[in-house]
């Protein structure tokens, strides 16, 4: 119901199962709904959809990640024209550099909520000069679902956490 809705995270969710792939709504989804790729299709183009005006803001990683999944599906059928790949590609390509300026602003954000480094929660993004220590307090998007786990890092090695 929550896909009908165009709820991202349900979406992308419904559609991993789609697919035949896990997601971390649950474990039984994958018993219970069939595996059909048009359906999957069908559900990430509405995942990646602009949202309406009237709904609070939707981030656009979920989106992204939307559309990387339908680009590999469209891949692996191997009968996408070039023009609807390219398409799905540069809608994908915008999705994921707002993503990124998103993320930079909601780390901004907490940075300036928190008073400086060191404090708080710390994100862990591609091409920053970010560094986590041992201890540090961190969020996570698991799966790019949407759904946030809190942690505290353990070690880190050759910037992986």
């Amino acid at each position: 119901h929550a896909s009908s809705l165009r709820n991202v995270s349900a979406c992308l969710a419904l559609a991993r199962v789609r697919a035949g792939l896990d997601t971390t709504v649950s474990d039984l989804l994958k018993d219970i709904v069939p595996v059909d790729f048009e359906s999957a299709k069908d559900l990430l183009s509405r995942a990646m959809e602009d949202p309406p005006d009237d709904f609070p803001h939707i981030p656009s990683s979920p989106r992204a990640a939307a559309g990387c999944l339908r680009i590999q599906i469209l891949e692996d059928e191997g009968g996408a024209s070039h023009i609807t790949m390219s398409s799905v590609i540069e809608e994908t390509l915008e999705l994921v550099a707002k993503a990124e300026r998103e993320a930079e602003e909601e780390s901004a954000r907490r940075e300036a909520a928190k008073g400086g480094p060191g404090e708080g929660f710390g994100e862990l993004n591609a091409g920053t000069s970010s560094s986590f220590n041992a201890g540090d307090k961190v969020e996570a998007n698991f799966a790019m679902e949407g759904t946030y786990y809190s942690g505290v890092v353990v070690s880190v090695e050759n910037n992986f956490v």
